[in-house]
């Protein structure tokens, strides 16, 4: 949060200066006079602008988690980090941010809705062991973001079955079932390597096409399997009741239900 504060003062400290320079820059220009960059900007925002840059410096390693964690020793994310070694230090091949928290308006170190952070982003990777759905591509898919899921989610086994051509418009099915896990590794470095070479355009031109598609995976067509499952669900608990068995769902937790849940809901 410190160094989210120092870098909020230094876009503040340019954005002053930018607007400084362009108006006394018009008025040398109209007054015929010359031209001098060290006299378009004040003394007080260079210093200012000197104090920011200054404050950024560090001698440590930028730290590679935004929190800090009880009992980070036994945290998997965190020990598997340190098992690669990945450090955040400049030769390093991949750079760290682990956020164990949500993305919220109210989260100082984001200040964003979370759709405005995945809206940022080149690529949802969500190599997943299992989920019996799993939002977390459909929602890069709803923001017009190419995404990586696997075989082994739910959303993935869908779209095989569905959408044979899902690799030519920006959806991705990892093959993990069966699959060793540093064999899935591998197909998954190929993929995002593939991906980096991309040019520009052919990265915006298959973000337009991913949002051409998310249409298809709107509620309105996918709410017809959540609507079935909630009429088998309060048959069988009805079917459950007149035979005298005990009731382990209540009906009206079920049928308040007017869109999504999430995964862990679901289960």
């Amino acid at each position: 949060l410190e160094k989210r504060g120092v870098l909020n003062e230094l876009n503040e400290v340019c954005g002053k200066i930018t607007q400084g320079v362009g108006e006394k820059l018009f008025a040398r220009a109209a007054a015929g006079g010359k031209l001098r960059l060290d006299d378009l900007v004040d003394e007080y925002w260079m210093l200012r602008y000197r104090r920011a840059q200054h404050a950024l410096k560090q001698s440590c390693l930028p730290m590679v988690v935004t929190h800090m964690l009880e009992d980070d020793q036994n945290d998997p994310v965190l020990n598997q980090i340190r098992y690669l070694d990945l450090i955040n230090r400049e030769d390093d091949p991949v750079k760290v941010v682990y956020h164990p928290d949500f993305i919220t308006p109210t989260n100082r170190l984001w200040s964003m809705e979370y759709d405005q952070f995945v809206r940022g982003c080149h690529l949802g990777l969500f190599p997943s062991t299992y989920e019996p759905w799993g939002y977390t591509p459909l929602e890069c898919i709803a923001m017009g973001v190419p995404a990586i899921t696997s075989d082994l989610a739910g959303f993935g086994r869908f779209v095989e079955e569905t959408y044979p051509d899902h690799d030519q418009w920006g959806l991705t099915v990892l093959k993990r079932r069966g699959k060793a896990f540093h064999d899935a590794a591998g197909d998954l470095t190929n993929r995002l390597m593939n991906f980096l070479r991309l040019e520009r355009r052919d990265r915006i031109a298959m973000r337009n096409e991913v949002d051409k598609r998310s249409w298809e995976f709107d509620w309105s067509k996918l709410g017809k399997a959540y609507h079935t499952a909630h009429d088998l669900a309060q048959a069988r608990l009805g079917a459950e009741a007149a035979a005298g068995g005990v009731a382990m769902v209540s009906a009206q937790s079920l049928s308040g239900r007017t869109g999504p849940v999430d995964d862990e809901e679901s289960l």
